[in-house]
Parts: structure tokens; sequence; C-alpha cells
């Protein structure tokens, strides 16, 4: 049977007998409003062979305004769908060993409302779809992010 493993913020995903893709997204839990906020998306294959396929996709939530996405060398080329307010990148064969990273840019959407003493929590999935041997597996790493009035000092970590 195949596992998905979560370890804090890191992910591992068995896909077969010796394909693997661990995933690590790193970024802001805290954010005011009008800040521009990135998240790194580091995706490596750390088992034997190759995968066929490597799809990722995040749906940019309302709140959020996506900004910018740059891919690393030998990464996914990433494109964004304004009509479905999603970034989107394919990679076929991805092989044993390979690592690749993503940043993505998002802005907080200055007109969210946030009351003084209140924040809003803006829930995001990064999803990966991963095919081998004509099977596909889908897994998604949670973001949330918690946005505070711009007039409070916080530190985002």
């Amino acid at each position: 049977m195949k596992q998905i493993m979560l370890l804090m913020n890191f992910m591992v995903i068995p896909t077969g007998l010796y394909a693997e893709v661990a995933v690590r997204v790193n970024g802001p839990q805290q954010a005011k409003l009008q800040d521009e906020i990135e998240y790194v998306v580091n995706v490596s294959n750390p088992g034997a062979c190759c995968t066929e396929m490597l799809c990722f996709y995040c749906y940019v939530p309302r709140g959020l305004t996506f900004v910018s996405a740059k891919e690393a060398k030998n990464s996914l080329p990433i494109s964004y769908a304004k009509d479905f307010k999603r970034i989107y990148g394919e990679i076929y064969d991805f092989s044993a060993g390979n690592t690749m990273r993503i940043a993505v840019t998002f802005k907080v959407d200055p007109e969210l409302h946030v009351s003084e003493g209140e924040k809003a929590e803006i829930p995001f999935y990064f999803t990966f779809i991963v095919a081998e041997n004509g099977e596909e597996k889908e897994f998604s790493k949670k973001k949330v992010l918690s946005v505070i009035p711009q007039n409070v000092l916080c530190a985002a970590g």
C-alpha cells in the first residue's frame, strides 16, 4: 500500500517501488494588509528511479493576489492562468536525485477586511500530481496565512 508521510513541514510521497517525491514549503505564517509574501517550494526525488510526470498547481485564494513565480534552473516552468486564478507547472521524467525550487510571491489584498484586534485566516494549498507506471498520485500541502491589521507590528515566520 502506498502511504503519505508528513513530518513537520516536509512531506515524502512513495509513488511506487523506487520513485519518491519529497516536498518542503516554507513561507510566512503571518502578514499585514498589502504585504508581499513569498513561499518557497522545494521538491526532490530521493527515490531510485524517475517519475514519468510531476505537476504542481496552486489556486490563488480570495485575499491574496498572484505577483510572480520564479523557478530555479532545472525546475518546473511555471505559468499563471488568470481566468482560473491558478499557478501551474509540470515536468516530465523527474529523475532520481533531482531537486527543484519554485518561489511564489503573493500580495495580501489591501481590501481584505480585518478588524482591530482580529485576524483573517487564509487557507490555501500547494498541490502535486506524480505519475509513474501509468498511475497518478495527488497530494497537497496546506498553508494558512494569518492576516492582521496594518497598524499591528508582527514578525512573519
